[in-house]
């Protein structure tokens, strides 16, 4: 699933190719920023593959938590 969001996602900024986010962008975020953000039983093991075999992913959310979350760190714990 994950190396197919990521061949879906490209390297464009949203999944289709759009200038604003849309369902699917939204619905990806929050499954994604599950495994970046929260502490799982693999968790080295998770993010470790999101590096190395699907880093736009790691970018997407990144950048979708800094541009429509940018008070995160006040709000949950990074």
């Amino acid at each position: 699933m994950l190396e197919a969001l990521a061949s879906l996602l490209a390297s464009n900024k949203y999944f289709f190719d759009v200038n604003e986010p849309s369902w699917l962008d939204c619905k990806a975020f929050a499954v994604l920023a599950q495994f970046k953000y929260t502490p799982l039983q693999n968790e080295a093991r998770v993010k470790q593959f999101m590096k190395d075999r699907t880093p736009n992913l790691m970018t997407f959310v990144t950048r979708m938590k800094e541009e429509f979350w940018s008070d995160w760190c006040t709000t949950s714990e990074d």
